[in-house]
């Protein structure tokens, strides 16, 4: 008995450590987003968020941005150094 509840409480330990990343990366992302939001609401919505558009970039919506502008894409999922919108061309 005594060796089960020992065992229990070592898988808690380390459940509990696994479970620690997955909350700070979880609170990272959410940190990253806030950010985000706050750049392209200040220097980019208010000529890429209401008509008329510059350039056809739309960041109103999450399909809009990707779409892109009128030369092409300027978000590059998963690469932010191939993203125009992060180099802020």
């Amino acid at each position: 008995m005594k060796v089960r509840v020992w065992l229990v409480r070592v898988w808690m330990v380390l459940l509990g450590i696994s479970w620690v990343p997955a909350r700070a990366q979880t609170a990272k992302r959410a940190s990253l987003s806030r950010e985000a939001t706050t750049i392209l609401s200040q220097r980019c919505i208010e000529c890429h968020g209401r008509e008329p558009l510059t350039a056809g970039l739309d960041l109103r919506t999450r399909a809009g941005a990707l779409k892109g502008a009128q030369h092409g894409p300027v978000i590059v999922p998963g690469d932010a150094a191939a993203s125009r919108l992060v180099a802020g061309q």
